[in-house]
């Protein structure tokens, strides 16, 4: 029997004796010993619950951060909890206060709200604080959901933002869907659900508060005004990521700021092991957004805008991105985290920038009312530089890169956002589109680091959800392939191998499939002339690489089309 089995098969009494033993060891650890570096602890006792105050030593700034723990429903503070804490505090300048609050199984959660909300109305109106942020982790999440849903209607201030860490938002588990989701899923972190866990948290923590979703499952509420600023935070191998995807996603059609970074492979609470490089991303992410400081992100994330700018600057006779020539103007951008291009690397990519947006364009001036995909956009801002003000666009990326691109630039009218990975096949449905009016999908990048299979099973699902859609990508030849992993492997930090290579378009992409017509296939030099300013060295790169086309992009259409035409007024489709 696996430990997953073994695990489910406990039944509610086992629980709640487990629950019991465990909960005695971690009251005999002594919380009064633990400490922090450049954090002052103070103990104070409101409304009959203990709260730990911990404060900067040095750069106080006046904030309050209101932090409720993960409980798992029943278990005290740990010391990994206690020192993430302890490390928001010392990294934001802000004081971090912890509340101990009553769990189950001996309070139910209307004890827990009812010092939570003591808790509140004294830092609001006790201590006078200002400026104050809730945060919450695992259980402790759904708890600062719902006392930022009982502030609202309440009458209390609401806090300047909701930070929610692995969120568990659902203790009653209305959504069946999300329900099965649990079921079927356990990461060998300690992490599992059951019907009989979910008995006991029914039986133990919900009790009279059944059905009172602000209390239990705040997922459920209207949120349309939950606060100025929604941080969700998980990873995708965390048990509970599917509801904060699904948050994530209503908070979106509510139209809040919302920030959602979801981290591959990342288990429940991954940001607690400091270890991790993935954790101390995390932290610095949740600091910035804390603080609204954007050191760290644009550190991580804003290098491709610094590029791209700095490239139209260097060839805008080839390239002009102004709203990223605009950006610069008005933030700095370090180099820190990269090594800057030799002038070849960014003559190729001006010039891989200049051929997708020529192909765009060509495409538009066909279908002016068709709709563009752009898979993987990251940062890009295509649509601003290929409107026809008629053009339908969506957007593609994963949570996180969207999170950093709304930092950057805000959707246009018929520019549409879908917050998913591109591997996440599902986002085919969001496409809303009449093929005969045209579609095309830009991948730019995107297939760098496939090989011809994987690519060719990737466009053959576009094919059969979409037959006659068109598809636009970049490949090198092979021997440019090798070049770009020497030149990569030297230069990037996060080097990573490309695989994909093409040398005769034509003949290749017709073993994928023999529906597969390639409309264009040409080097990204094409149309560029060399410039006398370059260098001898550099005119013979560019010379060779264009008689080669060791860098190609190409377009082509998957299966036959179909057309809209009008006759005696009346829309006929052919």
């Amino acid at each position: 029997m696996s430990k997953l089995s073994r695990l489910k098969k406990k039944t509610v009494d086992e629980i709640f004796s487990e629950v019991l033993r465990k909960k005695d060891m971690m009251f005999k650890i002594d919380i009064n010993s633990w400490t922090a570096q450049g954090i002052s602890v103070r103990k104070e006792n409101i409304k009959d619950t203990l709260c730990l105050f911990l404060m900067p030593v040095d750069n106080f700034n006046g904030t309050y951060i209101y932090y409720i723990y993960d409980s798992d429903y029943s278990y005290p503070i740990n010391r990994d909890e206690f020192d993430f804490a302890a490390y928001l505090a010392k990294e934001t300048g802000m004081c971090v206060c912890l509340p101990m609050y009553p769990l189950a199984p001996e309070k139910r959660v209307g004890d827990v709200f009812n010092s939570l909300t003591a808790v509140y109305d004294h830092l609001l109106h006790k201590k006078n604080v200002t400026n104050i942020i809730l945060a919450g982790t695992g259980v402790g999440a759904g708890l600062a959901m719902s006392l930022t849903l009982e502030a609202w209607k309440t009458g209390f201030r609401a806090p300047d933002k909701l930070i929610l860490l692995s969120p568990e938002l659902d203790a009653e588990f209305f959504d069946k869907k999300l329900e099965n989701t649990l079921l079927s899923q356990y990461y060998g972190d300690g992490i599992y659900f059951s019907e009989a866990k979910k008995e006991y948290i029914n039986k133990y923590w919900v009790g009279e508060y059944a059905a009172r979703t602000e209390y239990t499952s705040p997922i459920y509420e209207d949120i349309r005004d939950l606060c100025k600023h929604l941080i969700i935070i998980s990873g995708t191998e965390d048990i509970f990521n599917c509801y904060a995807r699904e948050l994530a996603d209503k908070a979106e059609n509510a139209g809040l700021d919302v920030s959602f970074f979801e981290f591959p492979r990342m288990h429940h609470k991954f940001f607690h092991d400091d270890l991790l490089d993935e954790a101390q991303h995390a932290r610095k992410v949740i600091i910035d957004l804390i603080t609204d400081s954007n050191e760290r992100i644009i550190n991580q994330y804003m290098y491709e805008v610094k590029e791209r700018g700095e490239i139209s600057k260097k060839y805008p006779e080839i390239f002009n991105d102004r709203e990223a020539t605009k950006y610069l103007v008005n933030n700095r951008i370090s180099y820190e985290k990269y090594k800057k291009n030799s002038d070849y690397i960014n003559l190729v990519k001006a010039a891989t920038y200049k051929s997708f947006d020529d192909e765009v364009r060509k495409f538009i001036l066909q279908y002016p009312n068709g709709t563009i995909v752009y898979l993987g956009c990251s940062l890009d801002t295509m649509f601003k530089r290929m409107d026809n003000g008629r053009v339908n666009w969506y957007n593609l990326d994963t949570p996180g890169m969207i999170s950093i691109r709304r930092l950057y630039t805000r959707d246009g009218e018929r520019e549409h956002t879908i917050v998913k990975s591109i591997d996440d096949m599902s986002w085919l449905d969001d496409i809303k589109c009449d093929i005969g009016f045209g579609l095309l999908f830009v991948c730019r990048n995107f297939f760098q680091y496939k090989n011809s299979k994987e690519v060719s099973s990737f466009i053959d699902k576009l094919y059969h959800r979409f037959q006659g859609a068109q598809i636009v990508f970049n490949a090198p030849n092979h021997m440019a392939m090798i070049a770009n992993n020497r030149y990569s492997k030297r230069n990037d930090v996060d080097y990573k191998k490309y695989r994909l290579h093409i040398k005769d378009p034509v003949r290749d992409i017709s073993l994928w499939n023999v529906a597969y017509e390639v409309i264009n296939s040409s080097s990204v030099f094409n149309h560029i002339n060399p410039s006398k300013k370059w260098r001898t060295s550099m005119r013979m790169k560019f010379r060779i690489n264009s008689i080669t086309e060791s860098n190609k992009i190409i377009r082509l259409r998957m299966g036959a089309e179909r057309y809209q035409v009008f006759r005696d007024g009346q829309l006929i489709k052919v």
